[in-house]
């Protein structure tokens, strides 16, 4: 994802230096798209899946691993969604909403 991440935020960028004039066709339904991708996740909620995964871990030797992977993975998603909702919050600005 670190490649994509890097090439929107480039054209999030770009698009923020642009007059709106002069912006290609289909860029305001990319926008607008991006403004109402629902992705919010609550930190709280969060923490207390991350907290039971560890639990599960630390009960056995056998869920250490596999706790460690689903562990790693709910990061990776929760990094993913927290770029998300910048990029979201960056294209309802862009709109002006």
């Amino acid at each position: 994802m670190s490649v994509a991440t890097v090439a929107f935020n480039a054209f999030m960028e770009w698009a923020e230096c642009t007059p709106p004039s002069e912006w290609p066709d289909g860029l305001v339904q990319v926008l607008e798209q991006m403004a109402e991708t629902p992705c919010m996740i609550e930190a709280a909620g969060f923490q207390e899946a991350m907290t039971l995964i560890h639990a599960f871990g630390a009960a056995s030797r056998h869920l250490r691993t596999p706790a460690r992977r689903i562990g790693a993975s709910c990061q990776a998603l929760f990094q993913s969604l927290a770029v998300m909702e910048e990029w979201q919050t960056r294209a309802r600005t862009l709109l002006g909403d």
